[in-house]
């Protein structure tokens, strides 16, 4: 568990460094929100008039046998709400086993659009989730100690657990011309609510989505 925490702070870091970087980089293009006016608004207006997205964690479904998909959808340029929905396979001692048998977990996002070439759209968001997460605890790898030292590994005894947390996240995402989006991001929450065996939820994003 402990590593899996380091794992996912080390993630944050990473990518909130990254996201910094590339938004200084890119500090002179127009920012794109409710109230911009710019002579050529196809990009917004294109944002607006296909709101709805459905989207593919492929990393988590590739490399950690979690399935994710999510749903999100377009407020104004500034604002979505959404939600995701992932399981996992039975599989013991694989990171997922802190992820989560199932998890649900709506959200709201703040995006900070920026415009690019060929009218796609590109910038950071923050977000702020809700997770209900529901726990196999069989899955879990737990530390036999003696005398102090940890000796050994062995698998947790049967039982679930429901637990519900909060969140925050941040993640850049890409919405080419043809609707297509890209996300690349980091989830990290803590379970408020039955907290035990695990008290920490997150995940690592990097989905591929389609607009319409």
């Amino acid at each position: 568990m402990e590593n899996f925490v380091r794992r996912i702070a080390l993630g944050v870091v990473v990518l909130a460094t990254s996201v910094v970087s590339i938004y200084a980089q890119n500090s002179s293009s127009r920012s794109v929100s409710i109230s911009w006016s710019g002579s050529d608004n196809s990009a917004y207006e294109r944002l607006v008039s296909r709101p709805h997205e459905v989207k593919l964690n492929l990393l988590s479904t590739a490399l950690l046998f979690h399935p994710e998909i999510a749903y999100d959808y377009t407020l104004n340029p500034d604002i979505s709400f959404g939600g995701r929905m992932a399981y996992s396979f039975d599989i013991v001692g694989v990171p997922n086993s802190q992820m989560g048998k199932f998890t649900l977990s709506p959200y709201a996002r703040w995006h900070f659009y920026k415009e690019s070439r060929g009218n796609s759209l590109r910038g950071f968001f923050v977000e702020a989730n809700l997770a209900y997460n529901y726990y196999d605890s069989s899955l879990m790898l737990k530390s036999v100690y003696v005398d102090g030292e940890r000796v050994a590994l062995e698998e947790g005894q049967k039982g679930a657990v429901s637990a519900f947390g909060l969140g925050v996240g941040l993640g850049y995402r890409w919405v080419t011309t043809r609707d297509w989006t890209f996300e690349l991001g980091c989830i990290l929450g803590r379970n408020i609510v039955h907290s035990d065996p695990v008290s920490v939820y997150g995940n690592f994003v990097f989905s591929i989505g389609k607009r319409f």
